[in-house]
């Protein structure tokens, strides 16, 4: 959200006008006006009289920092993955690109692939990603060996381990 946005909600809240408003924070109205309309970013002093004077408080939310993937993490919880993959319909999972090669950083993802079982479909194979996001506390990418082109097999396949 704008910072011109939250301020016109603050002051939006107390009923008042642009020039009571602007006397109570003490600002010029011409100032609180360019701030409303987007025309002048109010500087961190100002924005917090300006929410004082409201009564108002703004909260940030931090993302929590992911994991960063790593074949150590995937010993640790091998055994649940693999459990959980043969529950939706998924065998044989292997693990490839930046955690197999151990070049994986804290923007890396798990790169995973599985032979799906007949009669899995997509929500199996959806269901089993998501699982898979939650034990392992960051982004997984999965594909289906069936899913692959002939022309594309990752190279540097890594059981996962059980």
């Amino acid at each position: 959200m704008d910072a011109s946005v939250i301020v016109r909600k603050a002051r939006d809240s107390t009923g008042l006008t642009v020039r009571a408003f602007a006397d109570l924070v003490g600002i010029s109205p011409s100032t609180q006006s360019r701030i409303e309309n987007g025309h002048l970013d109010p500087t961190v002093g100002m924005f917090s009289k300006i929410l004082d004077a409201a009564d108002a408080e703004l909260s940030v939310k931090v993302p929590e920092r992911k994991r960063t993937p790593s074949m150590d993490a995937l010993r640790q919880h091998g055994a649940e993955l693999n459990r959980l993959a043969a529950t939706f319909g998924l065998e044989n999972l292997r693990v490839f690109g930046s955690v197999a090669e151990g070049t994986a950083n804290h923007m890396s993802d798990y790169d995973l692939l599985a032979d799906a079982t007949p009669g899995t479909g997509l929500f199996e194979v959806e269901g089993f990603r998501q699982a898979a996001e939650e034990l392992l506390g960051t982004s997984v990418d999965l594909v289906t060996s069936g899913a692959l082109s002939d022309d594309f097999r990752p190279s540097g396949q890594v059981p996962v381990p059980s």
